[in-house]
């Protein structure tokens, strides 16, 4: 009996067996669940595919949203244009949430289907309006669905004043102001001028980080209005604005150096804190700078200095900025005021 038994058991054990018997366990252990995931997959509703579509969004798992657009919302028209900063895989400042997704019955002329997100950032609603189509192939999370216009669109960031570098997401919009003088005087092409730059950016909504490195110490800066803001919020209005202007004391100490730093000036001389216009009276007898009125951000203005000689007098006008060194010093360029 003990030989019959040992017998029996080597020829089940045998090599053809053997085969057989892992064939099975493969087909039970890896065929089986992964033909059940394919068929999960291509049963996934267009509604799931927005969810999913929606949540990595909200996260600012952006590399995930985009997997699932297709070609056309990738390159979008409005992103290819070069002048167009795609934040789309910006760095969020903090998570957002997902209020509610909202299916639209029937398709339009493409075979597309309409859907309806409401994103919660930083306690506003922002709704974004998408499209979803079905097509010839899967991908994992969303089966035979593509977002075929995404939640992303076209905002514009205004940054104002002086600063090296603004950054959104870890983004770079690039220096705002230059050594390029809005004042046009050579002897202050040295030093840095504030200007002004209008940004077009494509973004999800969200909390993205913002950075500004600044020229100096002299300067501080705000964020649609937030003093010193560590992020930006995408989604809840068309237009933004980062302002980098000069500090209180220093308008407060542009404000009381004007008078004496014009009237040097005009009579030609050379003021340490300034740099002059051409415009010059060194034979005047008296200079009444008269009012002095402006801010932080358009500089300050006297439009009616009267100076009077021996022989005449005469009206003028000057405007004047605060400009920075390579130091970070500030002076004061003056230009003729029209």
């Amino acid at each position: 009996m003990t030989r019959g038994y040992v017998t029996m058991l080597r020829k089940s054990w045998s090599p053809k067996n053997r085969a057989r018997t892992i064939v099975v366990l493969v087909y039970v252990f890896v065929f089986l669940p992964l033909i059940g995931s394919v068929s999960s997959l291509a049963r996934t509703s267009a509604e799931a595919a927005v969810r999913y579509y929606a949540e990595a969004i909200a996260q600012g798992r952006f590399e995930d949203a985009l997997s699932v657009e297709t070609d056309r919302g990738r390159n979008d028209s409005s992103v290819m244009r070069g002048s167009v900063v795609d934040l789309r895989r910006a760095q969020v400042a903090a998570p957002s949430s997902v209020s509610a997704v909202r299916m639209y019955s029937g398709r339009d002329a493409w075979g597309r289907q309409r859907a309806a997100i409401d994103f919660s950032v930083n306690g506003s609603t922002v709704t974004r309006e998408i499209y979803v189509e079905n097509t010839a192939s899967l991908r994992l999370h969303v089966g035979p669905w593509r977002i075929a216009e995404g939640a992303a669109r076209e905002e514009t960031v205004r940054t104002e004043g002086y600063a090296t570098e603004v950054t959104v997401g870890g983004v770079s919009l690039g220096s705002v102001g230059g050594t390029t003088a809005s004042i046009s005087i050579s002897a202050s092409d040295d030093l840095w001028h504030p200007d002004h730059h209008d940004h077009e950016v494509y973004a999800y909504p969200g909390m993205y980080v913002i950075g500004v490195t600044q020229l100096s110490e002299h300067t501080e800066y705000s964020v649609d209005s937030v003093a010193g803001a560590s992020a930006i919020e995408m989604g809840t209005r068309a237009r933004h604005q980062v302002d980098i202007t000069v500090d209180e004391e220093t308008h407060a100490w542009h404000q009381e150096r004007f008078a004496a730093l014009a009237t040097a000036c005009l009579r030609g001389e050379k003021p340490e804190e300034a740099v002059c216009h051409t415009q010059q009276y060194p034979r005047a007898d008296s200079i009444d700078v008269g009012e002095i009125s402006g801010d932080q951000r358009e500089g300050l203005h006297a439009p009616s200095i009267l100076v009077t000689t021996g022989h005449y007098e005469t009206t003028v006008g000057l405007k004047s900025e605060v400009c920075f060194d390579q130091s970070g010093e500030r002076r004061i360029v003056f230009r003729n005021y029209r």
